[in-house]
């Protein structure tokens, strides 16, 4: 998780939708460090994101509503 807070600034869509997806797999819930920098990054590059990774990063913040309906909530909205 270190290593993802470090670069998370220079993510891609790509890298942002296969993250979330990877703790949701894992059953991992992310830091709240860790989101509010993906949530930032997603929004500074949301018209870059094609259609296959907003279902992905929506897909994964369905499951990580689970526990944190804050989280689904603010990258939905970047999204």
């Amino acid at each position: 998780m270190q290593q993802a807070l470090a670069v998370q600034g220079d993510f891609k869509p790509q890298e942002i939708a296969n993250t979330v997806c990877a703790f949701v797999t894992l059953g991992l819930q992310p830091s709240e460090v860790l989101l509010a920098g993906l949530t930032a990054r997603a929004v500074q590059i949301q018209g870059d994101f094609k259609p296959q990774n907003i279902a992905n990063t929506l897909w994964a913040a369905c499951f990580l509503r689970i526990h944190s309906p804050d989280v689904a909530s603010r990258l939905t909205h970047a999204c």
